[in-house]
């Protein structure tokens, strides 16, 4: 299984996220690094660029961080976008695991102390089942994987999915939770707009 990097860039100024050399530039990343990247635009921020990319694990991702080849790659792209974080997501074997395909993707991140980890998972299999239920096979794909970036002491879940029911049940999640960091983003397709 693969990991699945989330990346939040943050355009600088002058770069507007309709620029074709934008685009050109995350195009020419997605193609170098065979990472099978798709760009998604922050509805409540249109300066705020997400990046989805496969990596065959997370240390192939670190290792190219790492690399020489690392700048020479990102260069163009970093001359019009700032990194604000990224984090890495555990066994996502495909890009079409995502959905892909919705109008608007919606993006959770939840995190809580280790104590609390039986809670929140607990919570989130009860509104997961519950969301099936009223849907059947009808649904778009709903991703929910390890965030494997959490801080120390802490663990992280990460909620992928293109349904606007499932977002204000997710939301109740993270009111339920004690503790709970909880962060949700509506993301359009960039190549779309």
């Amino acid at each position: 299984m693969g990991a699945l990097e989330i990346t939040l860039l943050h355009l600088k100024p002058g770069t507007e996220a309709a620029q074709d050399s934008l685009l050109e530039n995350l195009r020419s990343v997605r193609a170098q690094l065979n990472t099978n990247s798709r760009f998604y635009l922050d509805r409540g921020r249109p300066t705020s660029i997400f990046i989805f990319g496969l990596w065959p694990t997370m240390e192939a991702h670190k290792a190219f961080l790492a690399s020489p080849e690392c700048g020479r790659i990102l260069g163009p792209q970093e001359a019009q976008t700032e990194f604000a974080w990224g984090l890495h997501v555990a066994d996502v074997s495909t890009m079409d695991d995502l959905p892909l395909d919705s109008k608007i993707m919606y993006l959770h991140l939840l995190e809580v102390q280790e104590a609390e980890e039986v809670a929140l998972d607990g919570a989130l299999s009860h509104v997961l089942h519950k969301f099936e239920r009223m849907v059947g096979d009808a649904g778009n794909p709903v991703v929910c994987k390890n965030a494997l970036d959490a801080a120390p002491g802490n663990v992280g879940r990460c909620v992928i999915h293109g349904n606007e029911e499932l977002l204000e049940m997710l939301a109740d999640v993270g009111r339920m939770c004690s503790d709970t960091a909880y962060s949700v983003w509506q993301l359009e397709d960039l190549e779309k707009i």
